[in-house]
Formats: structure tokens, sequence, C-alpha cells
């Protein structure tokens, strides 16, 4: 059974009521204990240190309703300086962005995003593009009795990877990282569909590995005293 322990700090130059939608989603996933809403405004750089060391995954959220898509690496960027904070923090695995209401969610706008701001892509383990609008998400009659359908379009496929990050059951494919399994265009990983890097599989075989190995040794061993008699 999954622990509730994972307190998940939302952080953003928006108020919360432009990402209730977001904070609702989280209080559904079975591992998330609470919600910290963290406002960032240029005189809260404390604040935002002291929220950051309270919770254990992060969430950088962006809105386009602000005119432009200027999280990094771009004129008048507003999160440089907190993204590499968090990051060194967190670390890559523990942080996902949010940008919200956009018109083009496409698998060709997040790459247009992730090249034009390389940070994102050094620093966040996963960006997820959420269009304008309602965003709602399927449950039966409460938030505890949380039922995914099955994800036909973005958003649904968005809540369901993001629930597998937060949870533990997603594997990012790192720039940096050796990996066995599927690679999507710049070493990104196909959505929806989780691969499995050496550090994983060396995990999941570690008995099998240690009885190959010994044998290997065995084989060795007798070969070499063989040889030795001839």
């Amino acid at each position: 059974m999954l622990k509730r322990n994972t307190v998940v700090g939302i952080f953003s130059r928006e108020g919360r009521i432009c990402y209730e939608w977001l904070i609702l989603f989280l209080l559904t996933l079975p591992t998330v204990m609470d919600v910290r809403p963290v406002y960032i405004s240029n005189n809260s750089s404390q604040n935002f240190r002291d929220e950051v060391s309270k919770c254990r995954f992060a969430i950088l959220y962006h809105t386009k309703k602000r005119g432009r898509i200027n999280i990094t690496d771009v004129t008048d960027s507003l999160y440089d300086e907190e993204l590499e904070y968090l990051f060194s923090i967190h670390g890559k695995k523990n942080i996902i962005v949010v940008v919200d209401d956009l018109e083009d969610t496409s698998s060709e706008e997040k790459s247009r995003i992730l090249n034009t701001q390389p940070m994102i892509r050094r620093l966040v383990q996963e960006l997820f593009l959420f269009p304008t609008g309602e965003k709602s998400f399927p449950y039966s009659h409460s938030p505890a009795e949380y039922q995914y359908q099955s994800p036909a379009d973005s958003i649904n496929e968005n809540f369901e990877n993001m629930k597998r990050i937060i949870t533990g059951k997603y594997i990012m494919l790192h720039d940096d990282e050796n990996v066995m399994g599927g690679l999507g265009p710049h070493n990104q990983n196909i959505m929806g569909y989780p691969t499995i890097g050496i550090q994983n599989f060396c995990k999941k075989y570690r008995n099998w590995l240690v009885v190959a190995l010994v044998i290997l040794i065995v084989i060795i061993v007798v070969v070499a005293v063989t040889c030795s008699y001839q």
C-alpha cells in the first residue's frame, strides 16, 4: 500500500485560483499528503526558499494568460533563478513544469518550448502543456474514488503521466544517462510508455545477474585449472 507522505509545492507568479484544478487533482493521488500553493514575487525570495524546503515534490506553474511562455532562457524570463534553486534542492526527478491556457498543446509545440528554453529540459523531469478552458478529470463520486478513464485526449494523458511521476512509477530518460528502451525526439520519453533504465533493469533482475556472475566465475576458474594441468 502506498504511503500518503508526499508534500507537493506549486510555485508560481499566479494566484492559486488559476490552478485550483491542479490542487484538486493532486489531492486525489494516493501518495500526496498535502499541496502547498506558493506565490512567487520579486520580494519573496526567503519565503520561497523556506517553502521549497517543506515539500518533497515541486511543480512550477505558468499560464499563457500572461501573454508569453517566458519561463527560462528568454528575454524577461520569469523563473530562471527559482528553477535553478528547485533543482539544487530536489533534483530533476522531483520537479515538473505545467504550462496552462495554451491554444497549441501539440508535441511540436512542446519540442519548440524545450528547444528555445533548454533549462527546462536540463533541470526538469517533464513538461506538461494544458489547453485553455476547464480542466476536469473523471471520478465517480468523490476524489477518494477517483478512477482514470482511457487517456484518449491530451488532458487525461497528462493526468495519467503526472500521477506516475509523483507516485514514483514513471521513469524519465535523462539526457546524460545510458538507457534501455524507446527514445523519443531529443532523448525524451515517449509519453505514456515508461522506459526502463540500466539501473532499474539491474534492480529488477539482480538475483539472476548474481547467479550468472557466479556461474561465469566458476567457468573461468575451471578453465584456468584445466589449462594449468595441460
